[in-house]
């Protein structure tokens, strides 16, 4: 099965060499030739193998070797040998759709199951430049009008990680005489406003941010009367109608976009970098056209004249507000108005529109002339009623704002919905070879249950092969679930993935190889369970699987260093729980390898509330990364310190003291050396660790009245440890628990029993683990969302503001207070926060925690409040001015606080 599980391998330069659709991908596999198709077989065929034997076979005989046919009894044993021995080589060079049972009308999430995408999913990103937000802008707002995105630099021309967004705004009305300007609708230019703000909100980069609601800038009308030659039998309404059009597009600034064509094949490498680009190709010279400051009438002209059907034009005449313009451009923008076309909508506006027809009998009367087809006998009469509903009509279908695209869904995948489960594949039962034997070669007599066993040899192999084979699918399948699917699953506090065999037996019965039932020494169920149990180390051979997925996107997720710190789980339940954080980052390997910059949308809800797990794709691409590496629980949003409510409300205290050394305010009485005899008997392990139920703390609390004492954090602390138990008794008999603190020894409870000592440890182990476990996780903030909203010169920002985010760790859990799990979090967040970006990492107590969190949810429910009363009616200034107040003032509240935390070296 080696040769099979690597053969998914040839997956990968099809990825990188074409954008067929999925549909297409089986029959590129089924068309390549394997080396058991080629004439001239390898090494390891059937063909080469069989020929080699019989060349042994007749080399050992030497004079005694006889006859030889292909009938030979010797000869078809020998085949059969031979096909069970390349059984594997044959799987193994079957195409890959085969293996993993995919075929042509396989959708696109058959084919997410195994975390394969096709390439333009896999190479296109998110926008980062400039053009890149252009174009991605363009893509979710295809019909924007001067659809403008800058950056906000420094005096030195260093980016502030702030931009600036502008569109032009619709109109409300028609002129009412000539000269007059046409005013804007506030709430067509609200709305406009409103889609922008929101297609930059779904494509937030990391560290950065809007600076105030996108401007709905006013029209400056901009008419336009033609003197067009046509020839040829165009239609002259729909001429007309596109001349308009490309009028209306470059005026507006709208980028001209290059089709693509499917048939190509092989696309250009351009088209498979940056933002997706299913509309067409835009490229930087369009867009630098489009942000240039003034508007040459040339570049008009030379689209009007590319039209087909227009065979001249002699002059192009254009009005703004009235005015006739004279000169050979004008100013396309200002700071709030930008150039936009009206359209003709009465016959008094197409008054000064000329057509004229080349080739008519009379213009040939003056040949030495250039302008004699402008002779009146070779105008053509415009059907004005006509031509004003056709361009009515063309105006109508091209609308200012179309439907926002999903593009955010294009290029990072963010959604949580787990894989979908495998198509329900029948296999059909085991045919053994031997059966294709003649019926002379079934041993009969007492010797009949021998030649079975020798068959069995054979036909076992053949059987554990087409077993691997027809379950390779289950084998690299992602079968990650959400957290809110475990916890309805396996309970709320299980974090089992529950694993599906890795290794498939298909042990031989008397329905394929008769007597086969008689020859095992013990039943073949009990047989089959033993050989599962301990030959099949599932947990660690799905892992390799997935870290072999994982390398076609050029992602690893290496959990050694994590090794010899606390876990928080027993060694079965913590193989599965670092097999879920893979399937997790395999599911959505898009989200970090194309979006992996992408940071939350703070217009809608981060934070999950108890077991809610629904803001998980609202969550920095960053922090769930690094959740994932460090193996926390949890990858999205959540509170840290909503596990301890439960216990403070029973009384708890959790507040650790800053003196080290500490007097329990309870009987704890220490057995002296001469009174006291260590048990021997079992001690505490790893594997007795159970979290499938919650703890129950209140009988914990009456048994173990150290939980009450200032020292709870670290009798927590110390309780992860299963060895730090231990067990002594006195004479009287009461056995003592003891408890292994970083500076002394305290005794917990006493017990009558060892065995109710150990039972009362297996359960404060439990509680413990289970609680830190809840606890730990990570928050991220971007100091660039705390910047002061009013009045601020941009350019004389604090540097905390600029370019940094904090990395909020609980300082209080198990391995968050271990300085190799510190350094190790340090490493990996300066490995994967992008390099313009400094990392702050606090590790905060639990009071600070909290703080923090009252500070950190306050805001996020502050800036919410401002996003919705900005996308609200511009009406209501009241509602904004109070939304801004409170959004500054407990942004300025958070910046305060994360400035007095002192960062980890």
């Amino acid at each position: 099965m080696t040769r099979s599980l690597s053969s998914i391998a040839r997956l990968a330069p099809w990825s990188r060499q074409t954008d067929a659709p999925l549909g297409e991908l089986a029959a590129h596999f089924a068309s390549t030739p394997s080396p058991a198709d080629t004439t001239d077989p390898s090494a390891l065929s059937f063909d080469a193998l069989r020929q080699q034997a019989i060349a042994h076979a007749q080399a050992a005989s030497g004079e005694l070797w006889t006859d030889y046919n292909l009938h030979d009894p010797g000869v078809s044993l020998l085949e059969v040998m031979c096909y069970a021995l390349t059984e594997d080589i044959y799987n193994a060079e079957r195409s890959v759709p085969e293996l993993l049972g995919l075929d042509q009308a396989a959708s696109a999430q058959d084919w997410q199951d195994y975390a394969l995408h096709p390439a333009p999913a896999v190479l296109h990103c998110r926008p980062c430049s400039e053009d890149d937000y252009q174009r991605s802008l363009h893509e979710m707002l295809p019909g924007a009008r001067q659809l403008n995105i800058r950056a906000l630099r420094d005096a030195g021309g260093t980016g502030l990680g702030l931009w600036r967004l502008s569109l032009l705004g619709s109109a409300a009305a028609k002129p009412s005489g000539p000269g007059a300007a046409i005013p804007t609708a506030p709430d067509q230019a609200h709305a406009q406003a409103r889609s922008l703000a929101r297609a930059y909100w779904s494509q937030r980069n990391l560290g950065e941010d809007l600076q105030g609601m996108p401007q709905a800038l006013r029209p400056r009308w901009l008419e336009i009367d033609l003197q067009i030659q046509v020839q040829g039998s165009r239609d002259l309404l729909d001429l007309l109608g596109e001349a308009m059009l490309r009028c209306d597009d470059l005026i507006a600034a709208r980028p001209q976009r290059q089709a693509v064509n499917p048939s190509k094949g092989l696309r250009d490498p351009d088209d498979e970098s940056g933002p997706p680009q299913s509309l067409g190709r835009i490229d930087d010279a369009t867009l630098q056209q489009g942000r240039a400051p003034q508007l040459y009438l040339s570049d008009l002209a030379r689209r009007l004249s590319a039209l087909e059907g227009v065979a001249g034009l002699p002059r192009l005449s254009l009005r703004v507000d009235g005015a006739t313009v004279t000169e050979a451009m004008l100013d396309w923008r200002g700071s709030d108005w930008a150039l936009a076309l009206r359209w003709p909508s009465s016959p008094a506006d197409l008054q000064g529109w000329r057509v004229y027809r080349q080739g008519s009998a009379s213009s040939a009367g003056s040949p030495g002339s250039d302008q004699s087809y402008l002779r009146e006998e070779n105008r053509v009469q415009l059907p004005v009623d006509a031509l004003l509903r056709h361009l009515r009509d063309v105006q109508t279908a091209r609308r200012p704002l179309q439907a926002l695209q999903p593009l955010a869904a294009q290029i990072a995948g963010p959604s949580a919905t787990p894989p979908s489960a495998l198509r329900a594949q029948a296999h059909a039962s085991y045919y053994p070879a031997s059966q294709q034997l003649p019926y002379i070669y079934q041993q009969q007599g007492p010797g009949r249950l021998q030649w079975t066993g020798y068959l069995a040899l054979l036909e076992q192999w053949l059987a554990q092969a087409k077993a691997q084979a027809e379950h390779l699918p289950q084998l690299y399948a992602i079968s990650a679930t959400t957290d809110k699917e475990r916890s309805a699953k396996h309970g709320e506090h299980s974090h089992m993935s529950g694993a599906q065999p890795s290794y498939w037996w298909a042990l031989l019965r008397d329905a394929e190889l008769a007597g086969m039932d008689s020859l095992y020494l013990d039943s073949p169920e009990a047989l089959e369970a033993q050989l599962s149990s301990a030959a099949d180390d599932k947990h660690e051979r799905q892992m390799r699987v997935l870290d072999h997925l994982l390398a076609l996107h050029g992602e690893a997720l290496d959990f050694s260093e994590l090794q010899g710190l606390p876990c928080y789980f027993g060694p079965e339940a913590w193989a599965a729980h670092l097999l879920s954080r893979k399937q997790e980052m395999a599911a959505h390997v898009l989200r970090f390898t194309a979006g992996r910059h992408a940071a939350f949308d703070y217009s809608r809800r981060s934070i999950a509330q108890g077991t809610d797990s629904n803001t998980s794709s609202n969550t920095s691409v960053l922090q769930q990364r690094l959740s994932l590496q460090l193996a926390f629980a949890h990858s999205h949003s959540r509170p840290l310190c909503s596990a301890l409510a439960p216990l403070e409300a029973l009384g708890l205290d959790f507040h650790e003291a800053a003196a080290a050394a500490l007097t329990l305010k309870l009987n704890r009485q220490r057995p002296t050396a001469s009174s006291t005899r260590s048990h021997h008997g079992p001690q505490l392990r790893a594997q007795d660790l159970r979290l499938s139920q919650a703890p129950d703390w209140p009988a914990l609390i009456q048994h173990i009245p150290a939980l009450r004492g200032p020292q709870l954090p670290a009798v927590l602390r110390a309780s992860v440890w299963p060895e730090h138990f231990e067990f002594a008794s006195t004479d009287q008999g009461p056995v003592n628990l003891l408890l292994q603190l970083p500076d002394e020894q305290l005794t917990l409870a006493q017990a009558s029993t060892l065995a109710a000592a150990q039972d009362l440890a297996l359960q404060l182990h439990a509680a413990a683990c289970q609680l830190q476990r809840d606890c730990e996780g990570l928050h991220l903030v971007e100091h660039v969302l705390l910047r002061p909203e009013q009045d601020a010169e941009l350019d004389k920002l604090p540097p905390f503001f600029s370019h940094q985010i904090s990395l909020v760790f609980p300082a209080w859990t198990a391995r968050c207070a271990d300085a190799r799990f510190r350094a190790l979090a340090r490493q990996l967040a300066m490995q994967a926060a992008p390099a313009h970006l400094h990392c702050r990492l606090l590790w905060l107590s639990l009071a600070q925690m909290k703080q923090f969190e009252r500070l950190y949810q306050t805001w996020l429910i502050a800036k919410i409040d401002h996003c919705q009363a900005a996308l609200a009616s511009s009406e209501d200034p009241a509602r904004q001015a109070t939304a801004s107040v409170r959004l500054s003032q407990r942004a300025q509240a958070l910046a305060e606080f994360l400035q007095t935390c002192e960062a980890a070296p």
